[in-house]
């Protein structure tokens, strides 16, 4: 696990460049290249884990959208996670794939993509060796120049600037994302690297109150929010209270926060959540 100072240990370092070494890029044909062969997912948090390389991966990599190439050969995907790894693979398909092709599945894994293609009505392109896979690849149009030649909502960062508020006499920082909009990755990228920057000033960590009523995050952002909200929370977080419990997001926060070793902590009113902070700061 991460260290509460924000580090990573030996073994969490040692996860990550073994991923790393998993994730290709081919810029010429556009495509990320991801092996799976021989890879057991036996938790969910293992899968949130790859994921979040993945992820890293791509914001690194300078472009957003890419082909996927995947490879299924001799993975194990535990029952328990395939939620999970659907749910992690259909968000980072929403923000960055141009489509995605998958080779040299199992029976099992065959059968548990077949299935849920059929039933979110989206194409397996499902083949037997990387050759067939690559072959597919080539056939399907660029959407880069398309993407870019769309024009997006520009995010005014100044109106959320009012919203991270520091309570320093009690050690919180309030974190207002009501009401408040999230369209791209841009726009999440943006918010929390001003949040990050805000506490990195303070040169300490603080506990954080957050405010998810009637927050919105578009299904391209979502897998940028959950791996942005998962870094603030351990490089940041004492501890996390949230108000918004009725927020579609809140299933998603309660998993974020639980994998770095939080309690959800929802809260239906602020006073609610300004009294369970008062006790969390009383006896920490």
């Amino acid at each position: 696990m991460n260290k509460r100072d924000g580090t990573m240990d030996t073994s969490d370092t040692r996860f990550s460049n073994a991923i790393d070494q998993r994730i290709q890029f081919h810029r010429a044909e556009e495509c990320m290249e991801v092996d799976f062969s021989s890879f057991h997912f036996d938790s969910i948090d293992t899968v949130h884990r790859f994921y979040d390389r993945i992820e890293a991966a791509i914001a690194d990599s300078g472009e957003t959208l890419w082909f996927f190439l995947v490879n299924y050969s001799r993975s194990h995907i535990a029952p328990k996670t395939w939620p999970t790894f659907a749910l992690r693979g259909k968000r980072l398909n929403h923000a960055h794939s141009q489509g995605s092709v998958r080779f040299d599945a199992t029976e099992e894994t065959r059968a548990e993509i077949e299935a849920r293609a059929n039933s979110e009505n989206f194409d397996a392109n499902l083949f037997a060796d990387r050759t067939a896979a690559i072959a597919r690849i080539r056939e399907m149009p660029s959407q880069r120049s398309v993407s870019a030649s769309q024009p997006k909502p520009a995010m005014n960062l100044d109106a959320f600037k009012t919203r991270a508020r520091f309570h320093t006499d009690m050690l919180v920082l309030e974190i207002d994302f009501s009401h408040f909009t999230f369209h791209q990755i841009s726009d999440v990228d943006a918010v929390f690297e001003f949040i990050e920057d805000q506490i990195r000033s303070t040169g300490h960590r603080w506990f954080l109150l957050f405010d998810y009523t009637g927050c919105q995050v578009a299904p391209g952002a979502c897998a940028r929010f959950s791996f942005r909200c998962r870094r603030l929370l351990r490089g940041a977080a004492h501890k996390c209270v949230h108000i918004g419990v009725e927020n579609p997001l809140s299933e998603d926060i309660r998993v974020i926060t639980k994998l770095e070793g939080f309690s959800p902590n929802f809260c239906r009113t602020r006073d609610a959540a300004t009294t369970m902070l008062c006790n969390l700061v009383d006896t920490f």
